[in-house]
């Protein structure tokens, strides 16, 4: 994946050209940002970047002096100037340093970004000297394809792999699945710390790399480790040593910041292709987590063997007790709730099939009771009360039997009229926007006042308007500067102020791109 680097002082700026586009379609990770020059200088000394997105005007550190940092130590760094500024001579000194473009923020779109995105990274791929980086086969790639059964393994590289590994001289392997705890929550938690995030998670993903024999990222916070074994092939010592070696993997998190860690721990075995057997077995280990809790390291040996069933009867008839008490608007709903999900009641992987099948039930008495109830679908959804992706992404059983308790909590209360109906989410956002359009308000702040994630609110007003959130924003508060005009006598900096413009200068910069007038010249025309 490419890395992307965002350098604006605007909050709005740098969380709309996060969200603008899906940059994982176009193999490029979710971007890091910095505020000003000095803090992107920085950590461009610290991480690779495959290019670079700058505004000019900024504190401490502007845009023009940032980039001949940047080309003093990397002369062919790609380079795109993002700005409000349409000034010829801004641009010049910008060409002068040899930037690939420069873009005009405000009258940027998707589609023209998508399509900066794709030329710039047909470029980064024509580079000889990346293609050598990435383009090679490596133990990694190896390893990721074994995983998908890719039949274009060559002998060779089945060689090279297993005697990079150690299989040639009699060498075990084994496997650790490593998850990070609670990653989206804790994505969502920090999101005015992303850099710090983003940048941990890559220092997390670079120490996997250099203390494995091979690491594949599964997915966002998931990686599958291969490690040595050993070559005595005896369980006790490969638990001892696999139990250290998963420590010392928590504890390189731990330093980076990520404080919970849960790892799997397959058997072990001396044959390549036994990868994707071992992935699975450190896979459903670390499954085992919804019951021993999160950040603890869990061996797949000992409880591989243990898939007994439960009893359907008598859990479907529990379940049917919940669901009178909660059309009763009985709290007793609540305590049962707690008790089904209680661990000492099932042992072994049956606890997955368990869970599983106890979510689905209670995801369905839940509906029932919507729909007996005729509330409304979309109010429990836009506040992710009943959203299943939310219920499958929790981790323990604590997680789930809360989760739940709060669901039939909130709805025995919605029966005593305390949830009401606030309309589709389009009509939520625009009227925290009418609200608080004069607070300088973000995408962030919008996105938290509503209870939802701003890529997903950016696509459902998009999808509903057509309309770009943080454009929409723009344009509501120049429709309040017309009025503004021409109904109160303030002067141009004090209805900048109102606004919740940074400055007058730039007020009037956004008032001229809207409407090919300054205010003077509109009031002056329309007066």
């Amino acid at each position: 994946m490419y890395r992307a680097l965002i350098v604006d002082d605007e909050l709005a700026a740098r969380e709309t050209l996060q969200c603008l586009i899906q940059w994982d379609r176009i193999g490029f990770e979710q971007p890091v940002c910095a505020n000003n020059g000095l803090q992107a200088l920085e950590l461009y000394k610290q991480n690779r970047f495959d290019v670079v997105f700058t505004d000019i005007e900024m504190p401490l550190m502007d845009g023009l002096e940032l980039i001949e940092q940047i080309r003093a130590l990397c002369p062919k760094q790609k380079v795109v100037v993002i700005s409000c500024h349409e000034s010829f001579e801004y641009a010049r000194c910008a060409m002068r340093l040899g930037v690939d473009d420069y873009l005009i923020k405000d009258l940027m779109n998707a589609d023209e970004l998508y399509v900066h995105m794709v030329n710039i990274k047909s470029e980064l791929e024509a580079q000889s000297d990346y293609l050598n980086i990435e383009k090679k086969y490596d133990i990694n790639d190896i390893v990721e394809r074994l995983l998908v059964e890719d039949d274009t393994i060559t002998p060779q590289e089945r060689a090279m792999a297993e005697e990079l590994m150690g299989l040639n001289k009699k060498e075990a392997i084994a496997a650790l699945s490593v998850i990070v705890d609670s990653y989206e929550k804790m994505k969502a938690k920090l999101r005015q710390e992303a850099n710090t995030w983003y940048q941990s998670m890559a220092s997390f993903k670079a120490e996997l790399q250099l203390n494995s024999l091979a690491s594949v990222e599964i997915k966002e916070g998931e990686y599958l480790l291969i490690f040595q074994a050993g070559d005595s092939f005896s369980m006790l010592n490969f638990i001892n040593y696999s139990i250290q070696y998963a420590n010392y993997i928590r504890s390189l998190a731990n330093k980076l910041g990520i404080l919970s860690v849960s790892i799997g721990i397959s058997n072990f075995s001396s044959k390549l292709s036994d990868i994707p057997v071992m992935y699975e077995q450190a896979f459903q280990a670390c499954g085992m987590r919804v019951v021993a809790g999160l950040n603890k390291s869990l061996m797949y040996h000992g409880i591989g063997k243990q898939h007994r069933t439960f009893d359907k009867t008598a859990l479907d008839r529990s379940v049917r007790q919940v669901k009178e008490l909660l059309f009763n608007a009985d709290l007793r709903c609540l305590k049962l709730v707690q008790r089904l999900y209680a661990t000492d009641m099932i042992d072994g992987f049956m606890e997955l099939n368990y869970y599983n099948y106890l979510n689905s039930r209670l995801y369905g008495v839940a509906f029932d009771y919507i729909d007996q109830n005729e509330i409304s679908y979309s109010t429990l959804f836009q506040n992710n009360l009943l959203d299943i992706e939310e219920i499958a992404a929790l981790e323990t059983a604590i997680q789930m039997a809360d989760c739940f308790c709060k669901i039939f909590q909130i709805l025995i209360e919605q029966r005593k009229g305390s949830i009401r109906n606030d309309g589709s989410l389009t009509q939520r956002a625009k009227h925290v926007i009418e609200e608080n359009y004069d607070k300088g308000i973000t995408l962030g702040d919008i996105a938290n006042t509503l209870h939802v994630h701003k890529g997903y609110l950016c696509r459902v007003f998009k999808e509903e308007t057509g309309e770009n959130l943080m454009q929409y924003v723009i344009n509501f508060k120049i429709e309040k500067a017309k009025e503004m005009l021409f109904t109160t006598s303030l002067k141009l900096y004090e209805i900048s102020e109102k606004l919740g413009f940074a400055s007058p200068q730039y007020f009037s910069s956004v008032f001229k791109r809207q409407t090919n007038l300054t205010p003077n010249e509109y009031k002056k025309q329309n007066s």
